[in-house]
């Protein structure tokens, strides 16, 4: 896959920021202060992996480069296996849902939605080879599907636990309805005859 392409981790990225947008600290936000959908933990586990010193930096204080350097950085997380997924549509999904719900339960979510289809997945929250072969193998439009309506379940759990998370609601299933139309768009662009 090209990095830089229609499909590439460039263009996932800036459906990424798009769909995060700036700083915000909304009080009833559990991930607490985010930039562009960074949070704290996420952007010190950064910081230690990459060699950075400044884990302990205000997120609002992030700039442009910073993001888009944590979010490739992001996306190549092994535990994720994003490059070793054949579809830009599974990636695109899997990779919007990283963000929203960490990258263990995103590769969960794949695994658990792989399982419905016969392949006996051990379900340990890390893409490697026998997944991303298990995923590859499998129409991505149906599992783009499925992987929304794992998604979806996740909202409304979350909701009905805790009710003052519904102010996000229509926010996420927004969100959630605009990347299951993206992915599966790109399911449609990138079929092989």
């Amino acid at each position: 896959m090209n990095p830089h392409g229609k499909f590439g981790i460039g263009a996932q990225v800036a459906v990424i920021m798009d769909n995060e947008g700036g700083y915000t600290d909304h009080p009833a936000d559990r991930g607490g202060p985010t930039n562009a959908g960074i949070t704290v933990p996420a952007w010190r586990e950064y910081c230690a992996d990459t060699g950075r010193n400044d884990a302990g930096r205000a997120m609002a204080s992030l700039t442009l480069d910073e993001v888009l350097a944590f979010y490739w950085w992001w996306w190549g997380a092994a535990e994720l296996g994003l490059k070793l997924l054949e579809s830009p549509a599974v990636q695109l999904f899997t990779f919007d849902s990283s963000v929203l719900f960490g990258r263990g339960r995103a590769a969960r979510w794949l695994q658990d939605t792989a399982n419905l289809f016969g392949c006996r997945l051990t379900v340990d929250g890390v893409v490697g080879p026998r997944t991303a072969a298990a995923v590859n193998a499998l129409e991505p439009a149906r599992l783009v599907s499925l992987l929304y309506d794992a998604r979806m379940f996740r909202h409304n759990l979350i909701v009905s636990k805790n009710p003052a998370q519904a102010v996000f609601a229509k926010g996420w299933k927004n969100r959630a309805d605009k990347m299951k139309a993206l992915a599966l768009e790109w399911a449609r662009e990138t079929a092989t005859p």
